[in-house]
């Protein structure tokens, strides 16, 4: 018995010193990115999301790369911005022990180092040219391209490229009702892909425009382009893609793209309608510096989609609401961060289509007014439905809505484009948007025009008198008629770079 009574305070005591630890220790719990991470983009942000409610002891002890950063904190979170990196690059974000404390003055056992290197470029193994030309000559027309793609043995990537025509081309519409007898519509699409690893490469964002007009209205009869299930890994640059019914209500349903495949990309991609102008099925998505301008669900349907730096255009209508999301096949949702909502006057987020709708805004410059109910009633019951919201703001306040949740920054973390595009099978789709770097060393030598080649161009565009003129896969060019050249490069997904210094040539 005196063994076990001396045994037993030994085991109390241990018992006390270790709960005093653990309760006054401050812990980091999640980091995002976290330790090691290998994609992260080269902008953004760094969370840090501890045990308990934090504050700064000395600001001065947060450093990226061994140099001093701002930061904030929000609760449990610290909140690193950063901006600029060089993809490619190696990077450590360091917290000493001494930057933080708990409010119920916990202290950090020892520095934390978040290691993570930047996205960049994927190697090309092969140069290739863009396999259409689009210029609206005889076979050079914009259907004619998709067919080309439909029907093609070749494998991998099929590019097409849209030379820039400040009109437009108006692909017009073909009658798909043989295809769809057992629907009640007959859809007249403008064209429909079906091939996988298509490309779609606009000369000029400002001045390549793809539309047609549909003759009536239906969110499942009208679109411009279709991508059926079978066009997976689909990207998009520098093209508008605009369906040009007259919006005169609800309905007057006319869609833009409607995509039912997945694992796409759009990089610096208007789409412009009224109602319905972006339509998701099941798809998982990454759009980078686009435009979608509607009125009612202009972004609708169903699956994973991130909008980063995407501007929302809301039309004059009074019932504008960006978004529907219908809650199938997904596990994020539609999420916008870093995004500018503008327009003609006040908006609702959105409103939930179906059970189970998952919608979130982060970081989103309002431009235009939310209504003060945020998010409007639902178009089907949906008890299930999370619409989220963190920091958005416009000039003067910040607006969280009536039905919307107001997330914490440590829950408004874990919306990164890692997990909510990378979550079930590490697709990084933001490696892709990097452009390739026009080149910096062009020379004349008589008339050859060179410059130093690169294991990240696809192909290089030549430029005369501001126009793409031709394509090579040399790092060299024969010039025959006198002008002002320049050159562009593509990134591996066929996108063009901005161009080169001006090199003027007189035979």
């Amino acid at each position: 018995m005196k063994r076990l009574l001396i045994i037993l305070p030994c085991f109390f005591i241990s018992f006390f010193v270790m709960g005093k630890i653990y309760n006054n220790d401050l812990i980091l719990v999640k980091s995002y990115p976290a330790d090691a991470e290998k994609y992260q983009t080269c902008q953004g942000n760094i969370s840090l999301i501890f045990n308990k409610e934090i504050q700064f002891e000395n600001i001065y002890s947060i450093l990226l790369d061994g140099i001093f950063v701002n930061g904030s904190i929000d609760r449990k979170t610290l909140i690193i911005p950063y901006n600029s990196l060089i993809q490619g690059t190696d990077h450590v974000l360091t917290v000493k022990k001494d930057a933080l404390v708990g409010k119920d003055s916990s202290l950090v056992e020892k520095n934390i180092n978040i290691h993570f290197r930047t996205i960049q470029q994927p190697v090309v193994k092969r140069k290739q040219l863009p396999d259409f030309i689009v210029d609206n000559t005889d076979g050079k027309t914009f259907t004619e391209a998709i067919e080309a793609a439909n029907n093609t043995t070749k494998e991998g990537r099929f590019i097409i490229f849209v030379k820039k025509r400040v009109e437009g081309y108006d692909i017009g519409f073909k009658d798909y009702g043989e295809a769809f007898k057992s629907h009640s519509y007959r859809p007249q699409y403008g064209a429909i892909l079906c091939r996988d690893k298509v490309s779609i490469i606009g000369e000029d964002n400002g001045n390549t425009s793809i539309y047609h007009r549909s003759i009536r209205e239906g969110i499942n009869s009208t679109a411009v382009l279709v991508l059926d299930s079978t066009a997976n890994n689909f990207y998009m640059q520098d093209i508008a893609v605009k369906n040009t019914m007259p919006f005169v209500g609800d309905p007057t349903r006319a869609v833009t793209i409607q995509e039912k495949s997945s694992h796409n990309i759009y990089k610096s991609v208007r789409m412009i309608s009224g109602q319905d102008t972006y339509y998701t099925q099941n798809t998982k998505t990454y759009l980078e510096d686009c435009e979608i301008h509607g009125t009612i669900d202009f972004i609708c349907g169903s699956g994973d989609v991130f909008f980063k730096n995407t501007l929302l255009y809301e039309g004059s209508w009074p019932g504008n609401m960006l978004t529907a999301h219908n809650g199938r096949n997904c596990k994020y949702g539609y999420v916008f961060d870093h995004c500018t909502v503008a327009g003609e006057q006040g908006f609702y987020y959105g409103r939930p289509w179906y059970n189970y709708c998952k919608t979130v805004f982060l970081h989103t410059m309002l431009n235009a007014t939310p209504y003060l109910q945020g998010w409007n009633d639902p178009i089907h019951p949906a008890p299930d439905a999370s619409l989220e919201e963190y920091d958005n703001r416009n000039s003067e306040n910040t607006f969280y809505s009536i039905r919307g949740k107001a997330l914490s920054a440590s829950e408004a973390a874990v919306y990164t484009i890692e997990n909510v595009l990378g979550y079930d099978d590490n697709w990084r789709p933001a490696q892709y948007t990097l452009q390739s770097p026009s080149p910096s060393d062009i020379h004349l030598f008589g008339n050859h025009l060179q410059w130093q080649d690169n294991n990240k161009v696809l192909y290089w565009a030549i430029v005369k008198d501001g126009n793409v003129i031709d394509f090579t896969t040399q790092n060299a060019y024969f010039l025959i008629s006198p002008g002002k050249y320049s050159v562009r490069a593509a990134n591996l997904m066929g996108g063009l770079g901005s161009a080169s210094i001006e090199i003027s040539f007189r035979q």
